[in-house]
């Protein structure tokens, strides 16, 4: 090889060293960000699959809790069911005096109050405040006698007053 030659292709050994390191590093910068994206797809499908998973885990509560609603509101309408209604109210006060008749004792002082709420829970109810007179073992027999009435009533106080004279309230809950 001659001189001149030599030195065409020192100018020209430039270009193909540089046209290595181009299509050496071509590809780094084309590829990298491309690579990126793809970690950042799977880890975003990662953590799609764990939502889903998660999703899944919380329909069956759901399905489960749906369970126990229902069952719930079996109770509700079954117990709702034993309350009578308010025009039942004369029925359950010719009770409450057929019962003390039978038990020999006298009521006095007889007051009937209504009230949206039992006991912090939004049961309708009719409260009775009344004097009992009567022995023993004749309040007794009416506590007993009002116990086995059909319709749900609940003895909330008994006092003692003054020799056979007694005070009874009860609640009666209604639909």
């Amino acid at each position: 090889m001659n001189p001149n030659e030599i030195k065409k292709l020192k100018k020209l050994s430039v270009l193909p060293v540089l046209l290595i390191l181009i299509l050496f590093c071509l590809p780094s910068f084309y590829i990298l960000p491309e690579q990126e994206a793809c970690e950042s797809a799977v880890n975003d499908m990662e953590a799609s699959i764990k939502d889903a998973r998660k999703a899944i885990e919380q329909t069956s509560l759901i399905v489960a809790d749906e369970k126990k609603f229902n069952d719930l509101q079996s109770v509700i309408m079954k117990t709702e069911a034993l309350f009578p209604s308010k025009d039942k109210l004369p029925d359950l006060i010719d009770e409450l005096h057929l019962i003390a008749a039978e038990s020999s004792i006298s009521l006095d002082n007889v007051h009937y109050r209504f009230s949206d709420t039992y006991e912090n829970i939004d049961i309708p109810s009719y409260q009775f405040d009344m004097r009992v007179a009567g022995d023993y073992s004749s309040v007794r027999n009416f506590i007993t006698g009002v116990e086995k009435i059909s319709n749900p009533t609940f003895i909330t106080e008994i006092l003692l007053g003054e020799g056979t004279v007694y005070t009874v309230k009860m609640r009666a809950p209604i639909k």
